[in-house]
């Protein structure tokens, strides 16, 4: 079964993905399609996170501190 909650998840609302992934080489197959989605994901994976990071960094910054007028 795929490690995380999601692919649980998955698994439990449909039943094709849940038989592959119980397959004798669905575990082989799910990792495969792990490592394609971040060799073609990347760019927009590393923009979203830095994206994310900055805005929470912000947020904290403005609560912790706030500009005296």
């Amino acid at each position: 079964t795929p490690p995380l909650d999601g692919g649980r998840i998955l698994m439990n609302h449909w039943p094709a993905f849940r038989r592959l992934m119980t397959s004798e080489h669905g575990q082989w197959f799910g990792l495969g399609i792990f490592i394609l989605f971040f060799i073609f994901a990347a760019d927009w994976l590393i923009i979203f996170s830095s994206e994310l990071v900055f805005l929470v960094t912000e947020v904290a910054h403005s609560i912790l501190f706030p500009t005296m007028s």
